[in-house]
């Protein structure tokens, strides 16, 4: 038997464990673009410089081989044809599964915003590239903007605080992490980024990047008319699942890219009942919910998960926000 899991996320990474537990013998390969294990809801700790990337890391040093897992590293794939059960990798090479857990996670949301997918210097903070890129820049410009207060927007803010930048954080919303806390909540987290002299641009709309010549940005113009003096822009406008490698497959997916099945209540994508997909919202559920499953698919009664983060933003406690600002 050859499970085959995509992504060596937290789901990605739990998800091969737990097949090991539960299956002596088998050979599991791991794929994954990523090079390194790391945590993405601290990467902001590496900004920061609080942590380097081994302290990212979640599992154990030796982890791969404690475990006997095939880790193939630094390769993305490109296509599934879940009718001959293989995959299509960015190396050429083709991969046979007869099991396959698909934890392929998200990537961040450019908005369409003219200018915004067009400059350089526009980053999410989703991958440990973007952590790298960003703290590379932080030490070569004045003045950051980061769009949109929720849990990954305030991260890049606390990861940067304290680096001699003039940060702004532009939100919609009139409050900052609007999902999370009401206004009274807010506040007290509006006083305290006031206080590390974060500007707070609030219920206002990102219209235009300026851009000059090159392509490197100059300035977020905002409906209001003001215009914030930005080299770095941090998109943190949610996430949309990596699931471009289904497009050629039977796998069908919604407006969302979402795979079309509910989370709830698992149904056949065949009539002959072969494969099965799970969507689920996001990296902490998932993790739970590939331990919760994982002994129905080593039995046999599941060919196929997809742990999707459907999620536009990561889970986090108030106070593990509360810890990075203070």
């Amino acid at each position: 038997m050859r499970y085959v899991v995509i992504g060596a996320s937290a789901a990605g990474i739990s998800g091969a464990k737990t097949l090991r537990e539960l299956d002596k013998e088998a050979e599991i390969i791991l794929v994954s673009k990523d090079e390194n294990v790391y945590s993405r809801c601290i990467l902001h700790h590496y900004i920061s410089n609080h942590r380097d990337v081994d302290a990212l890391n979640f599992t154990s040093k030796d982890f791969f081989e404690e475990n006997n897992i095939t880790w193939m590293k630094g390769l993305e794939v490109k296509a599934l044809n879940d009718a001959e059960q293989t995959l299509e990798l960015s190396n050429g090479e083709s991969l046979r599964y007869d099991k396959l857990l698909v934890c392929s996670g998200a990537s961040a949301f450019v908005p369409p915003v003219p200018g915004l997918r067009e400059g350089k210097n526009v980053v999410g903070l989703r991958n440990l590239e973007d952590a790298v890129l960003i703290k590379e820049q932080a030490k070569k410009v004045k003045n950051v903007v980061v769009l949109g207060a929720g849990l990954v927007g305030i991260d890049a803010v606390s990861g940067l605080l304290g680096q001699g930048l003039n940060i702004s954080l532009v939100e919609m919303s009139n409050k900052i992490l609007p999902l999370q806390l009401d206004k009274h909540a807010s506040d007290v987290y509006e006083k305290e980024f006031n206080k590390q002299g974060v500007s707070l641009k609030l219920d206002v709309k990102a219209e235009k990047l300026l851009l000059d010549e090159e392509n490197n940005p100059k300035a977020l113009v905002l409906n209001t008319g003001e215009e914030i003096p930005c080299e770095l822009i941090i998109v943190a406008t949610g996430v949309r699942p990596n699931v471009a490698f289904l497009k050629d497959s039977s796998i069908e997916t919604d407006t969302l890219d979402l795979p079309a099945v509910s989370a709830q209540i698992m149904t056949p994508l065949h009539e002959n009942d072969v494969n099965y997909v799970l969507d689920v919202g996001g990296d902490n559920v998932g993790t739970r919910v590939v331990g919760r499953f994982a002994e129905h698919f080593v039995e046999g009664e599941y060919d196929m998960f997809c742990v999707v983060n459907a999620n536009r933003e990561q889970t986090q406690t108030a106070e593990e926000v509360v810890r990075f600002i203070e």
